[in-house]
């Protein structure tokens, strides 16, 4: 049988960028000069690319996802003060039909709201229109009610309507400008991805031709030192790519290692993972269970990740709400 492993390219922003900060940590030092080994993988002109633009990538999806907080907060605040809008209107037309009912008020009065004067049934109250438009109402018909000799009404006035209204107008607007703000962002990151995907196409294509001597299997495993990610289309026995539910344990493999055997995994999602060998695919992760953050790739022994012996190879997720992601291959 012909096993296909092939490269898996990031398809999201958040992998294109987990890509490049790993590169980057990869590929220079704290001070910004690049690593010796790097300096003999890349060509200089992708590592001034790596040095120019990659940060700007970086910035401009971090500020997006900022602008998606700032969106989604927006929202509360809006549903927030809608439902208020929403309950202290209803209480002003039940005021206004109570007083009509005791003869406080006139039933005529109801053509000033643009009302049946003969229904009592409340006005509908579900989308923003709605209530940005019974908000106005009660504004111009307390108004015009009062000017031709009416009572104001109380508990609650049209004033406390008002109060609630603006707030409702107000957080409304924050949202549309947050809307934009997160338009104009995604508008800006949209053309950037051409250039990021190139960057990285460039990234990986010169590390596969830097280790292209190596037998396949070796090459995959150092690739993935520096990032690249497989996947095998037949699903071949040492290749494993699977998730990681939030806060359990995952077995990976078991009986299919020795102490020479080398584990290549690579943290292809977004939360930490802690991979580590035990007696049973449901033990819990140990205290020195090895930690691979977002992004990373590492080729390890067993003896590294637990007890000589153990036959199962387990990754903890210890995020209580994002699944996590991995790939192994078994050497």
């Amino acid at each position: 049988m012909i096993i296909m492993i092939t490269l898996i390219y990031p398809n999201s922003d958040g992998d294109r960028c987990n890509v490049l900060e790993n590169s980057s940590n990869l590929i220079f030092n704290s001070d910004g000069t690049v690593k010796p080994e790097a300096e003999k993988i890349f060509l200089n002109s992708t590592i001034e690319q790596m040095r120019s633009y990659a940060p700007l990538f970086i910035a401009k999806y971090k500020q997006m996802n900022v602008c998606i907080t700032d969106k989604s907060n927006a929202t509360l605040l809006k549903n927030t003060s809608k439902s208020d809008s929403s309950i202290i209107i209803n209480h002003y037309f039940q005021g206004l039909f109570n007083g009509i009912d005791r003869k406080l008020f006139q039933a005529a009065d109801l053509a000033l709201y643009g009302m049946d004067i003969t229904s009592r049934e409340l006005p509908r109250l579900i989308s923003d229109d709605d209530i940005l438009r019974w908000g106005s109402v009660i504004a111009e018909g307390e108004a015009a009610r009062v000017a031709r000799g009416g009572v104001a009404m109380s508990m609650p006035s049209a004033v406390e309507v008002k109060t609630l209204f603006d707030i409702f107008k107000s957080k409304q607007n924050l949202l549309a400008e947050n809307k934009l703000k997160l338009s104009d962002i995604q508008g800006e990151l949209k053309p950037m991805r051409i250039e990021v995907n190139a960057l990285i196409h460039d990234l990986w294509d010169e590390v596969v031709f830097y280790y292209r001597k190596s037998a396949p299997a070796a090459r995959r495993m150092q690739c993935r030192q520096w990032g690249l990610r497989y996947k095998s289309r037949n699903g071949e026995n040492n290749f494993i790519s699977g998730t990681a539910a939030p806060a359990q344990v995952t077995s990976i493999a078991n009986n299919t290692f020795t102490d020479k055997t080398i584990f290549s995994i690579s943290n292809t999602g977004d939360i930490t993972l802690l991979f580590y060998t035990a007696d049973s695919a449901t033990a819990a992760a140990p205290a020195n269970a090895y930690s691979l953050p977002t992004g990373a790739s590492a080729n390890v022994s067993p003896a590294i990740l637990g007890t000589m012996g153990n036959t199962f190879l387990n990754v903890f997720n210890a995020d209580t709400v994002k699944e996590g992601k991995f790939e192994v291959e078994i050497f």
